[in-house]
């Protein structure tokens, strides 16, 4: 199976946190670092539904198998963006690191993570 990393990790965390009522910093220990640019290529919902985030995951994993040079166990992204606070709407992207330049697998898209 692969490595969940980052907004996923962090969903499931808080997920636990909340229902036990725990300090999130006795379960979380933060690090911020520096990291080169990176693509990043995967499937995205449109929503203002944050449960959509599981059903992604749960459509994307196995298709993780359709993307050229990725194994099973290479880090997995969860990439959030565009919350409009008036209608509570997001973009979700679940993927993973990929370099192809192979057509991408149907409805998938890529997206440029910038270092820094």
């Amino acid at each position: 199976m692969f490595r969940m990393t980052a907004a996923l990790l962090m969903l499931l965390l808080i997920t636990q946190v909340s229902a036990e009522e725990t300090d999130l910093s006795e379960v979380i220990k933060v690090e911020i670092v520096t990291i080169e640019g990176f693509t990043v290529l995967g499937l995205e919902i449109h929503s203002s539904d944050s449960l959509q985030i599981m059903t992604l995951w749960e459509e994307f994993t196995p298709r993780i198998q359709e993307i050229p040079g990725v194994e099973m166990d290479d880090d997995a992204y969860g990439v959030f963006w565009g919350n409009d606070e008036m209608y509570d709407d997001f973009t979700y992207l679940s993927c993973v690191k990929s370099d192809t330049t192979d057509p991408l697998p149907e409805g998938m898209i890529t997206l440029n993570i910038p270092g820094g």
